[in-house]
């Protein structure tokens, strides 16, 4: 018997754990989904409902034909307006040596998320751009999918190049929207103070006991509130925001240990141990799978 995810793909090709990983997905009724880290790129693309899209401390309404872009160093997670709404979309993940051929000093096909801020920069709204173009790639690359024969990889890989370029074009004359939007949804605002103070302060001892105090509300509320709105607890939220930081350091070249204490673990055994239960590899493992970059 299929699980409730499997239920969900209308088509799939590749995985999350592989170089390029696609998804055409229905959720009747929509699924709850925790904050959660990946070890590569995403790209989310609403076809219908409506939604909450929680990046790191900013909370975004997004309505069809809007496209989310996540890199590999930001929490994040889908949040639900209203349990009764169908969300239909499209999900995209995967690494730089998916389109490694395609990479040159003269195009920068990650252009727009090697500049990307950490929780920012991640929404492009169909109100504001024509995203169609990316829908009809995204169809396209299904319609390849679905027909699955010998010539499949070179079709998705080549329309997905063609996707990026669209993309590319999308994100770089504009200024896209880094304003959270959390009006009209039911992502709770005093959750978005908290989750702020915590990525400002998450290398330091954070306790309960200073967040009730510092929101003045109880411990027993807090938890409930934020359990309710990001489907994590306190302490899973500011693991992901200490291993979004390592990550990141790692890539500049900090060794694991400094990187984990910079990050405001203790002990490296118990970052180790949360790296991989959040990111599914270990730091080492972060780096190998970066090792074509694009320039």
């Amino acid at each position: 018997m299929k699980n409730a995810e499997e239920r969900e793909i209308i088509a799939s090709y590749g995985g999350e754990d592989q170089d390029f990983g696609f998804y055409h997905k229905r959720s009747d009724p929509p699924r709850e989904i925790p904050m959660h880290l990946h070890s590569c790129y995403e790209m989310y693309y609403l076809v219908s409902g409506h939604l909450l899209y929680l990046v790191e401390d900013r909370a975004y309404r997004i309505e069809p034909g809007d496209i989310v872009v996540i890199n590999c160093k930001e929490s994040h997670a889908p949040m639900l307006v209203s349990k009764r709404d169908p969300i239909e979309r499209y999900v995209v993940h995967f690494r730089p040596q998916f389109i490694g051929a395609f990479t040159s000093a003269e195009y920068n096909l990650l252009g727009f998320l090697r500049k990307k801020r950490v929780g920012l920069n991640s929404i492009c709204r169909a109100a504001d751009h024509d995203t169609s173009e990316l829908h009809d790639y995204l169809k396209r690359i299904k319609a390849a999918v679905v027909r699955m024969g010998p010539e499949t990889k070179v079709m998705v890989q080549s329309l997905f190049v063609q996707f990026l370029v669209s993309l590319n074009r999308l994100f770089d004359p504009v200024e896209v929207s880094n304003d959270p939007v959390i009006r009209n949804g039911r992502y709770d605002e005093k959750i978005v103070s908290i989750l702020s103070y915590i990525h400002d302060h998450f290398s330091e001892h954070i306790t309960l006991d200073v967040l009730a105090e510092e929101f003045a509300v109880s411990k027993y509320h807090l938890c409930r509130l934020f359990k309710a709105n990001t489907g994590l607890t306190v302490g899973e939220y500011i693991d992901h925001q200490r291993i979004a930081r390592v990550v990141g350091l790692l890539r500049q070249g900090v060794p694991a240990l400094d990187a984990s204490y910079a990050a405001g673990f203790t002990q490296y055994s118990t970052c180790y141990k949360v790296f991989r239960k959040v990111t599914g590899v270990s730091p080492s493992r972060i780096l190998s799978l970066d090792h074509v970059q694009t320039r």
